[in-house]
């Protein structure tokens, strides 16, 4: 599935109404067949755009309006004398309001019943159902229930004969000097060069590897580890940082290449690793591991 989210052309100018229409078409079906189920004896609106009288059961994608989240316009367009907004450290908020949407209109959703959700458990691109009344005078629909698409039938999974285990790591932060003796003991207990016959016994259990991000650490100049950065030498200082970043790499490759020759191995980029920043991250250029990458158990993916 990895090939799902290589970006092949860049394009800027896709909006997200398609895919939630698209979504809601896909989805839409599931939804009031379990609607329907649930509420025998209730009105099942097809188009939001006529909302009868009375009790009736609404289905559309879930909006949320989040009144914290930056507004990048405003960030746009505000003075450089203007205060700095207030850095949060999370945006739910109790002035969060619900939106449901379909492709014909949207109604703003009143949650204050009991036993519904919490507003700030949800977020927006829900495909869903709601129960209960139109109140004109307000403008919202009143919510008495709430019914989800549920998960879909599962596939039945084969037990492997002997247990088998994938190993998860992240954040290995090669670069750092505090990390180097770490990260070794990590790969030697994964191919299994250190440990007792126990040990030995675990690592040769090992199927794959999924390293998830943060291979690799370069110290910025601000840092008081950096004591070599020189102020005021912008072509020193930017040679310097070029340097460490390729025996960082190195010394990841030289890591990559050992687990490569005993196990699988899956690594993807991280925020603070070479790749770039906007979502979804591509993965490692392989010319940057060219060493791990001679292997066939070797895999850069996003």
């Amino acid at each position: 599935k990895n090939e799902r989210f290589i970006v092949k052309e860049k394009k800027f100018v896709n909006q997200y109404a398609s895919l939630y229409f698209n979504r809601l078409m896909m989805m839409k079906l599931q939804v009031k067949s379990r609607a329907a189920k649930r509420w025998p004896n209730t009105k099942i609106v097809d188009k939001m755009i006529s909302i009868p009288e009375g009790e009736s059961v609404l289905i559309g994608t879930l909006f949320k309006e989040i009144k914290l989240r930056p507004n990048v316009i405003e960030e746009y367009t505000r003075s450089r004398n203007d205060k700095k907004p207030v850095e949060r450290s999370h945006f739910v908020s109790d002035q969060d309001a619900l939106v449901l949407e379909d492709n014909h209109a949207r109604i703003s959703l009143d949650f204050s019943a009991e036993g519904l959700p919490e507003v700030k458990s949800l977020v927006s691109g829900i495909v869903l159902a709601v129960r209960g009344k139109n109140d004109k005078t307000l403008g919202t629909f009143k919510v008495t229930g709430v019914q989800f698409a549920d998960l879909p039938k599962q596939q039945k999974l084969v037990s492997p004969e002997k247990d088998q285990y994938v190993a998860l790591v992240s954040g290995l932060r090669l670069g750092n000097a505090a990390s180097q003796q770490s990260v070794q003991i990590l790969t030697d207990f994964i191919i299994g060069m250190v440990g007792g016959s126990g040990d030995a016994k675990l690592a040769s259990n090992i199927v794959q590897v999924v390293i998830a991000g943060n291979s690799v650490e370069i110290m910025e100049e601000e840092e008081p580890n950096y004591a070599h950065f020189s102020k005021g030498n912008k072509s020193e200082n930017d040679r310097r940082m070029n340097n460490d970043i390729q025996v960082a790499l190195q010394d990841l490759d030289i890591h990559l290449t050992s687990l490569a020759s005993a196990v699988d191995v899956l690594i993807m980029p991280g925020a603070d690793d070479p790749a770039n920043f906007t979502l979804p991250q591509q993965p490692f250029p392989r010319f940057l591991l060219q060493s791990a990458s001679s292997y066939s158990t070797f895999h850069s993916c996003t």
